[in-house]
This record gives C-alpha cells, structure tokens and sequence, in this order.
C-alpha cells in the first residue's frame, strides 16, 4: 500500500520538476512585464538624460555660470570705451594782485565738457570744451566782463611700455583666455552630472535585475517545499527536511523585501540627480547588453587627445603664461609717452563770439613732447617677470602629467570592458550550469538520494549566478560610460549643443 502512494507521488514529481523551470521562466517573465508597465514610472535611458538636461541643478547653474562667466570679456574690454567728462564751478578771487593793473576782486564761472578714448594701438585721444567767464571789478582790463572758449586736441601715445598698446591687448587676451578655460570646467561639471545619471541608471537596473532573481529564488523554494510536503506526507522526506524548506521560503521572502528597500533608495538617487521626483518609483526601459565595442587602444587615446578638456585646460593655461611672460617683458620697460596737443583759443565780450572765435582756429596753440617715467629698481616688474617664467615652466610639468594621466586612464578603461566582457560571458555560462546542476539534484532528490540541505545550496548557487551575470552586463555598460566620461565625449553622443539651441 505504501509503495503505491510513492509512486504516483514520484510521478508528479517528476512532472513539476520538468516544468518547474518553464513555470518559473513565465512567472518571472510576467511579474517583469508587470513591473515595467504598471508597477513605477516607466524611464528609458534617452528620457533620463533629456529630463537631467531639462531640470538638474547642478547643470543649470553650471550653464547660467557660463553666461556669467562670458561678461568678462566686455568688462576687459571696457578699457576702450569712450568716457565723457563735465564739470562747472564758480571762484570768487579777492588775492591781493601782483600789479596794480590787475582788478582786486574776480567773478570767474568754468564749465567743461570732454570727451576720451583709448584705442587698441594704445593711442590716448581726447577732445575738451574749455569755457570761462571772468568778471572784475573796474579795473584797466580792455574786455570786462569777458568769455573765453578753447577746443583742445591732445593725443597721448605710448612708446616703450605698453608699446602700442601691447599690455591693453595683452589684458584683454588674458581674460578671454581665462573664460575659454572656465567654460570648460563648467561644461566638464556637466557631464559629470550627465555620467551620474548613467551610472544610477545602470545600478537601478541591476536593483531590477536582482529583484526578479529573488523571486525567481522563492518561487523555486515555494516549489520545493510543496514537493517536500507531499513526500513528508507520504513519509519520503524527513521533518528535518520540511523544516528546511519553510525556513528557505521565509528566507526567500526576506531577501525579496530587501530588494524592494534597495530598488526605492536607489530609485530615490537617481531621481535627485535628474532632479525629477514623482509619487512612483522609477521603473528603467532599457536592459544591459554586451553589444561589441571597438576598442583599438590608439584611436581611443588620440580622441582622448583631441576632446579632454583637462588637456585643453592647461593648454590654454600655457598660452597664457608664454603671454604673460611677453607681458611682464615689456611691463620692465620705462614709460615713455609721446605727448601732442593743439588748442584754438576764442576770446570776446559775448559767449558766441569766444566759441565762434575759437571754431574758427585763428588763434591755434601746438604742443608736442615726450614723458618719461621709470622705477630706479623696478624691482616689482623684474620680480614679476621672472614668476612667470618659472609659472610658464610649472604649467608645462603640468600638461605632460595631464597627458600621462590621459593615457593610464584609457589604457584602464579598455582592460576594464575586455574583463567586464569576459565576466559577463564567464558568468553566462556558470549561470546555465548552476541551474542544470540544480536540475539534475532535484532528480536525485526525488529518488531519494540527495537532502533538503543541499538543494537549498545549489538554489543559492543558482540565485547567486544569475545576480552574477546581472552585475556583470550593468557593469559591462557603465565600463563603457567610464571610457567615453574619460575622453570627454558623453556631451557630443547627447547632441548638447543642439540642446542648448534648443533651449535658447
């Protein structure tokens, strides 16, 4: 009697084992599809990136940085910009006089207007109003009260420092210099956030992916307890043996829960660097994959080469400082300014008559002349010049450590994905050979020649293959985020400057 309750109970045994892993494949399948589409905010890759560009924080202070950063250039400029001038007083002279000729007392009232501008050949040029009024008590004076009215041309040209305007030039090179390499750091802050967001991306999906081998794992240990229920009945299995189940589904479920704590703080992370928060969970569209990557180390390094910004920083630092040094150079020399003026002269009882006068240039004064100013030891200038110099010398250490690091890093990058690739196709097939190793012990279970203990481990053997195989293919696709961050090309692969049109 008793072995034919054995038998039939062997049979279904045998039937649920052969389907199991069919059953457990559409389950999965199922809750998979279920999850995507209901269950969260749904999220590809493509929308991830385009909502980060839309609402980060970090990347719009960046770009409003870069706005800022661009009115440096018309600032520096602002040397050349025309400036006028006005004023007007009144003088009350009562000093005693040097001659008896001269009145005692005068009512004199100034007002002026001028006009000045420095141009980029470092040329001074400025063009003045002069206007008097003197009134005196009676005295031998011809004219009383009268006006006087003077147009003055004067030009002021440097000869020696600031040749020709070489440091006002030179200045304003400087600063657009410095805003080519800001604009950089802050472009280079920006994919930074861009490759966060990527990687964040790469590690919810691997909560996902991890998740559904959890359930996977407790719909084989639900399975397996129903089967080791039925041969404890039947008087097949031990209470050991159901003990060890039970505990293994309980086990199973904690396991399930964590992932959930996992996929909602990871979720929660990737949402506060795209800045987007929504009531939902993120759910990802996309799925790791191993599609081949080119990867002849020469071409990666060279396109290194031609786009680290790092690199281009420092080569712009360099251009400056072989500026610098040209600019200090000169900065050693004395002042020496050719110095020309021509003024006509209006003078009349009536204000018209003094500007007429004056517009006519019958009365023209010319002055022409040289001045010379310089430091006796001039030792700022010297001491200066020889900083920059040994500044020049620094930045040029430092662009080959950049380039040095450039070639360790794409050197590392490669190794990287080659080892990502091969782990992701080591753990492919150590994942099909877990589950056909659990397979063939659940056969030997059936007949009785195995144990609840070792099912259990080689369902843990099995779980833990394919979390393996997860990991590797999301770490396979943030391998290749890493080279791509490393030669700086994640914002050309976004179309960022169509973006920015867009955006404008």
């Amino acid at each position: 009697m008793k072995i034919n309750k054995i038998i039939p109970t062997t049979l279904v045994f045998l039937i649920t084992l052969i389907n199991m892993p069919g059953l457990a494949k559409e389950a999965n399948e199922l809750t998979r599809g279920e999850h995507y589409s209901i269950s969260g905010y749904p999220l590809s890759l493509n929308e991830a990136i385009r909502l980060t560009l839309k609402n980060n924080f970090d990347i719009e202070i960046a770009r409003l940085e870069r706005k800022i950063i661009a009115y440096d250039i018309p600032i520096a400029k602002s040397i050349y910009d025309t400036t006028l001038t006005a004023d007007v007083g009144y003088t009350v002279d009562e000093e005693e006089p040097s001659s008896a000729t001269l009145p005692k007392k005068q009512n004199i009232t100034e007002w002026n207007i001028g006009l000045s501008k420095k141009f980029s050949f470092g040329s001074i040029l400025s063009l003045d109003f002069l206007n008097k009024r003197n009134s005196a008590a009676p005295s031998t004076a011809i004219i009383n009260p009268y006006y006087k009215s003077d147009v003055e041309v004067s030009l002021t040209q440097p000869l020696l420092n600031n040749f020709f305007g070489f440091l006002d030039r030179g200045s304003v090179k400087l600063v657009r210099l410095d805003v080519s390499r800001l604009d950089l750091d802050e472009l280079d802050n920006i994919e930074e956030n861009i490759s966060d967001v990527y990687t964040k991306y790469w590690d919810l999906v691997f909560a996902y992916e991890d998740r559904d081998s959890k359930k996977e794992a407790l719909e084989y240990a639900e399975n397996f307890l129903k089967i080791t229920k039925d041969q404890y009945e039947n008087g097949a299995a031990e209470e050991t043996d159901l003990f060890a189940s039970q505990a293994n589904v309980e086990e199973r479920k904690r396991d399930l829960l964590k992932t959930d704590k996992i996929i909602s703080d990871t979720s929660d992370e990737l949402k506060l660097a795209m800045n987007f928060f929504t009531e939902f969970t993120l759910s990802p569209q996309d799925k790791p994959t191993t599609s081949p990557v080119e990867l002849n180390k020469e071409t990666h390094i060279l396109k290194a080469l031609e786009n680290r910004r790092d690199l281009e920083s420092v080569k712009i630092e360099l251009e400056k400082k072989n500026l610098s040094v040209r600019l200090k150079k000169n900065e050693r020399l004395p002042q020496v300014d050719l110095i020309g003026t021509f003024t006509a002269n209006g003078l009349a009882r009536e204000m018209i008559d003094a500007v007429g006068e004056a517009a006519s240039m019958d009365d023209p004064t010319y002055f022409i002349g040289v001045e010379v100013s310089y430091p006796l030891e001039n030792r700022k200038a010297r001491s200066e010049f020889r900083q920059s110099e040994l500044e020049k010398a620094q930045t040029i250490w430092d662009m080959k450590r950049v380039e040095k690091e450039i070639f360790v890093d794409i050197e590392k990058d490669i190794r990287n994905i080659i080892f990502k690739e091969k782990q992701v196709k080591y753990n492919e097939k150590i994942y099909e050979l877990q589950k056909k190793k659990l397979e063939g012990e659940e056969k030997k279970y059936g007949f009785g020649r195995s144990s609840s203990d070792i099912i259990i481990r080689f369902q843990d053997d099995v779980v833990n293959a394919k979390t393996g195989l997860s990991l590797a293919l999301t770490d396979y696709e943030k391998a290749i985020i890493s080279l791509k961050r490393n030669q700086n090309i994640l914002l050309d692969e976004i179309d960022w400057v169509t973006y920015e049109e867009v955006e404008k």
